[in-house]
């Protein structure tokens, strides 16, 4: 019995006990949990459904990705880890330069 089934069980139990409940505010509670559980169910069968479909394609550009990675670190002799340390260039000018450039705030005590 997968989860979704076992979730529909539990709001069918719900269900009849819904009939049987001494209060109506006990029958409305007992229906919404049966409403939540079926509702429930749905989304894991939706979320299965995904899985079966997509979930081999995702793998898959997970695998290529991380090859890529390992394979520029290593054909670069650690360069790619050089340049994520260095700053980056916005416009052709560096961003340390504009750092340096900015004015520096001064406490005023």
């Amino acid at each position: 019995m997968t989860a979704a089934e076992r979730y529909r069980a539990f709001a069918r139990a719900c269900m009849g006990w819904a009939d049987r409940a001494k209060t109506i505010k006990h029958r409305e509670i007992l229906l919404d949990m049966a409403t939540c559980l079926v509702e429930v169910a749905a989304q894991l069968e939706h979320q299965h459904a995904l899985l079966d479909r997509f979930g081999a394609i995702v793998s898959k550009a997970k695998r290529q990705l991380s090859d890529s990675e390992q394979a520029a670190a290593i054909n670069g002799n650690g360069r790619l880890k050089e340049m994520e340390s260095q700053p980056k260039e916005a416009d052709g000018v560096s961003v340390a330069k504009h750092e340096r450039q900015l004015p520096r705030e001064t406490s005023a005590e």
